[in-house]
C-alpha cells in the first residue's frame, strides 16, 4: 500500500483538499503511485520568502510572481503532455523515386532535461516549469526532474522494447538503408525488378539515427533472384521458413550464414520461397548491386513468370 501523506517535522501530513497526483517512473513509465498537492498550502510561506529573498513587492506575488504561474507551472505542462498532438500524417509520396508511394508521418518527441537559468527578479515560474523532463514517448507524462535519478536514467537506456512484424515498416519507409548504387548501371532492369512483387522487407527493429543493432524480417516468393549485391555492414542471416539457394548449398528452416561487409553474395528462394532474418550491428548501411546485365537477364525472367503468384501471396504478409 503506498503512503500518500507527506513527512514535514516529522509527522504524516496530508494535503488540504486531498488532491493527488500520479508519481511516475521515467524509466519503466509505470505510476509508482499518487502523491499528495502539497505546494498550494505552502503558497503564503512562499509569498513570504519572494518578498524577503528577491524585494518584490508584495502585490506582484498576487500575479506573475507566484500565484499566476502557481495555478499555471506544474499543470499546464502536464495537460498539454497528455492533449498535444504528437503525430500527424503527411500524404504518401513516391520518396525514392521508384514508382512506389510512401507512407509518410511527422513523429514530435520530447527529449531530455530541460535546462533553464533561473533569473533572480522572477525565480518562481521558471523554476516550476522546469521541473518536468520529456520522456521521448507521446503521450506519456513525464516525471519531476527532482525524482529522475541515475539508476533511472541507465534503466531508461536499457529497457526493454517490443516489437510485431505485422506493425514493422517496410525497409524503404525507414531510411536505414540508402538508394541502391548500380555497376554496371541497369536502371530499367532494377525498375523491373523493384516492382515485381516478389519480396517484402521489413524493419522490426533499429533505429538510422540512433545507430545500434537491427533486425530485419524478409520474405522472397518461391523462385524469386536476388541479383549480386553487398552492403557495407557485416549480417548474419537466419533461414526461418522455406529455403534457399547459393550455388550448390541449400539452406532451410535453421539453417543460415554470415555474410562480410562489401562482400557480393545471391541466393535465389526455394520452391516454397523463403522467410530469413537479417542480424547486423548497425542500424545504417548500403546496397551496391553489381550484378550483369546477363545476370539481370535470369533475375528478371524469375519475375515475368512468378509476377501474379507472388502478388497474391503478398496479400498474406502486409
Amino acid at each position: 500500500m503506498y503512503e500518500h501523506r507527506m513527512l514535514i517535522d516529522g509527522k504524516l501530513v496530508g494535503a488540504e483538499g486531498s488532491r493527488t497526483f500520479d508519481n511516475v517512473n521515467p524509466a519503466a513509465e509505470q505510476v509508482l503511485g499518487p502523491v499528495q498537492s502539497a505546494i498550494e498550502r505552502e503558497a503564503e510561506e512562499l509569498r513570504a520568502e519572494l518578498v524577503a529573498e528577491v524585494g518584490c513587492p508584495v502585490i506582484t506575488t498576487y500575479g506573475p510572481q507566484l500565484d499566476a504561474p502557481l495555478r499555471e507551472a506544474l499543470r499546464w505542462p502536464a495537460d498539454m503532455i497528455e492533449s498535444f498532438p504528437w503525430s500527424r500524417p503527411l500524404p504518401e509520396k513516391d520518396t525514392f523515386g521508384m514508382g512506389l508511394q510512401s507512407a509518410r508521418e511527422v513523429w514530435k518527441e520530447p527529449v531530455g532535461v530541460v535546462g533553464v537559468i533561473v533569473p533572480w527578479n522572477f525565480p518562481f515560474d521558471p523554476d516550476a516549469a522546469r521541473r518536468y523532463e520529456g520522456t521521448g514517448q507521446p503521450g506519456k507524462r513525464s516525471a519531476p526532474v527532482s525524482e529522475t535519478t541515475t539508476q533511472a536514467t541507465a534503466e531508461a537506456a536499457r529497457r526493454r522494447e517490443t516489437f510485431r512484424r505485422s506493425e514493422a515498416p517496410l525497409l524503404h519507409q525507414t531510411g536505414m538503408m540508402s538508394m541502391p548504387v548500380m555497376n554496371p548501371e541497369a536502371p530499367e532492369q532494377f525498375m523491373e525488378w523493384v516492382t515485381g512483387a516478389g519480396q517484402i522487407v521489413k524493419v522490426l527493429f533499429g533505429d538510422p539515427e540512433a545507430g545500434g543493432i537491427s533486425l530485419v524480417w524478409s520474405r522472397f516468393g518461391p523462385g524469386y533472384m536476388l541479383p549480386r549485391h553487398s552492403h557495407s555492414a557485416d549480417c548474419l542471416y537466419y533461414v526461418t521458413r522455406g529455403e534457399l539457394r547459393m550455388g550448390k548449398t541449400v539452406l532451410s528452416e535453421g539453417d543460415g550464414f554470415l555474410q562480410p561487409a562489401d562482400r557480393p553474395y545471391t541466393y535465389t528462394a526455394g520452391p516454397d520461397g523463403v522467410e530469413v532474418l537479417e542480424f547486423r550491428t548497425s542500424s545504417s548501411f548500403d546496397m551496391r548491386i553489381t550484378e550483369s546485365l546477363a545476370g539481370w537477364g535470369r533475375v528478371l525472367d524469375a519475375v515475368r513468370a512468378n509476377r501474379e503468384r507472388w502478388a497474391a501471396e503478398a496479400e498474406a504478409y502486409t
